[in-house]
């Protein structure tokens, strides 16, 4: 079960919605993910903890009328982070940016009549080294740098 407690909701203008939510384990709550994508029609939804590895094929994940990129956890079992970004939207995948942070993904939305603005999923675990933190501030540093509007 998803807890939707944990849902934020961020009204961009009002064709655009993101969410953002942890799901402890996406590949047995597929159907509740693709359910909340139709109900709501978000944006862009991001999603933590989701438990994936390359056992799980993108195929097998995919939802109708949204791109999917993700990024699993590569040294355990646990965490990773994925994106689901309506067909409609242009949008550019920077893992430049992502490649600082194991378990992040960010991308440029590249709005028709609006500026660029990046939206950035992150997931930091728990018992993450104290270095997380200095990674973290190179990373916004280099967001800073690559785009005015950023979402975290």
């Amino acid at each position: 079960m998803i807890n939707y407690a944990n849902q934020k909701t961020y009204p961009i203008d009002r064709n655009f919605s993101l969410a953002q939510i942890n799901v402890r384990g996406l590949f047995h709550k597929l159907d509740q993910i693709r359910l909340l994508l139709h109900q709501h029609n978000f944006s862009v939804l991001g999603i933590c903890e989701t438990f994936l590895d390359n056992s799980k094929p993108d195929s097998l994940l995919t939802i109708p009328g949204y791109n999917m990129v993700r990024r699993d956890r590569l040294f355990r079992g646990g965490g990773g982070v994925v994106l689901y970004i309506k067909d409609s939207l242009q949008f550019e995948n920077l893992p430049q940016i992502s490649s600082l942070l194991d378990e992040s993904i960010t991308i440029r939305i590249l709005p028709n009549v609006a500026k660029p603005f990046l939206i950035s999923i992150i997931y930091r675990p728990p018992q993450s080294c104290i270095s997380w933190k200095t990674s973290f501030f190179e990373y916004l540093e280099l967001c800073q740098v690559t785009c005015n509007e950023i979402i975290l």
